[in-house]
């Protein structure tokens, strides 16, 4: 087995759609708003009611800060970088308030 999509149901497809292009860079692949979703290949978003759980959407980023730093300027919300020896985080949440992550861990 492999992991082949996540999908967060999601109360705004609109906006969530648009922070996932615009501020975090992913393209659209299939679907659109107006459809009731947007595949953006391994990141699905469904309108319908969220359920708050234990999901965190982990975004790569060979440099963390630099990364945070510049999608904080396009206006995501992320908290302060944590380093762990060679492992470096940085939280944050969606407009939606869902977990997101940027890591150095491929």
């Amino acid at each position: 087995m492999q992991l082949k999509r996540i999908i967060l149901f999601v109360r705004s497809l609109d906006d969530l759609a648009a922070f996932y292009r615009d501020v975090i860079g992913l393209e659209i692949r299939q679907g659109s708003p107006k459809e009731g979703w947007v595949d953006f290949g391994p990141l699905a978003l469904h309108r319908g009611k969220p359920r708050r759980g234990s999901t965190k959407i982990a975004f790569f980023a060979k440099d963390v800060k630099q990364a945070r730093e510049e999608l904080v300027l396009r206006g995501a919300d992320f908290g302060k970088v944590r380093e762990f020896g060679d492992l470096v985080l940085c939280d944050g949440q969606d407009p939606e308030g869902n977990p997101i992550q940027l890591s150095n861990r491929p």
